[in-house]
């Protein structure tokens, strides 16, 4: 198998687990609920973090 269809569909999921992160992290806003807020930035910044990983990888 080739390494980089591995890369395209870990970067694939971890954007849809980022924009369903985002949509719940507006949600939390607009209630007001922020330990759940501090999570999910968290996640986000790990996804960044592994993404930044990732790139050198990919072209």
């Amino acid at each position: 198998m080739d390494p980089s269809i591995l890369i395209v569909v870990l970067v694939f999921m971890a954007t849809v687990g980022a924009t369903f992160s985002g949509f719940k992290t507006v949600n939390l806003i607009v209630k007001g609920d922020t330990w759940q807020l501090w999570a999910i930035l968290t996640g986000v910044l790990i996804f960044v973090a592994a993404l930044g990983f990732l790139l050198p990888f990919m072209f």
